[in-house]
């Protein structure tokens, strides 16, 4: 009850926010002056109204749940095996700080590309707003495949950052799992080589423990990279959030 209860509130209170921005862009757009219209085409205006706010509504929400959840289990299985064996807390402490720093760099990348992989999203709803709206044009004069080679042009354009977002993804899996298999090597050496007096059951307890504490790690990463992410498309929204009416 206390957890349906929780997933509830947190939709809700997501939902509120999402609308909230939403509502406060709307707003802005429409009594934006004539030049902001000159300045953003209709397929960039386009896509914060359907990509981002598609975003806050669907995929910020769960990223930021899941990296709650993970975060308090991490705390809570680190604070059980390191009442079981105090040594290792030595290995938990240092594959923290790695994959803290992992998770550094593959920000530092993936944040830039998310936001070059928005902004070539427009281009092709700015191409396909202007294709319909000539629409008539284009058939007279039988341009279609001049059309079409251009909207596989702006297609390859924004499918190129997407395509090293998910190479980065990728290598982050890759690099927190080799570290993950150390982690439970040199845990598996503590138990048995530097702890002698400890009773089977705890050593069960605290190996699977740890095992699970490593799919716990890589998933935490990963959601809290793309809560950061997905941050991205807030950014974009407040951006329209603040235009000065005219």
């Amino acid at each position: 009850v206390v957890t349906l209860t929780r997933s509830i509130s947190f939709f809700k209170y997501s939902s509120v926010a999402s609308v909230k921005l939403h509502n406060l862009m709307f707003d802005k757009i429409v009594y934006a002056p004539i030049r902001f219209f000159n300045v953003n085409p209709p397929g960039r205006i386009l896509n914060r109204f359907s990509k981002d706010v598609g975003a806050l509504d669907e995929l910020l929400p769960l990223s930021f749940l899941d990296t709650l959840e993970t975060g308090l289990n991490v705390a809570a299985i680190t604070m059980l095996i390191g009442f079981l064996n105090p040594w290792i807390l030595l290995p938990t402490i240092v594959i923290l700080v790695i994959f803290y720093y992992l998770r550094l760099v593959f920000l530092s990348t993936s944040r830039a590309v998310k936001r070059v992989e928005a902004t070539t999203r427009s281009s092709i709803y700015t191409h396909l707003t202007a294709s319909l709206q000539g629409l008539t044009t284009i058939r007279a004069f039988g341009a279609q495949k001049i059309l079409q080679r251009e909207f596989d042009h702006y297609q390859n354009i924004n499918t190129s950052p997407y395509y090293i977002f998910v190479a980065a993804n990728r290598t982050l899996g890759f690099w927190l799992d080799f570290h993950c298999v150390i982690y439970v090597a040199l845990v598996t050496i503590s138990i048995l080589f530097i702890e002698k007096e400890t009773f089977g059951g705890n050593v069960g307890l605290a190996l699977t423990q740890s095992i699970s504490l490593t799919a716990m790690f890589q998933w935490g990463v990963r959601q809290w990279s793309e809560l950061e992410n997905n941050m991205t498309s807030v950014e974009r929204v407040l951006e329209y959030a603040v235009i000065t009416p005219e």
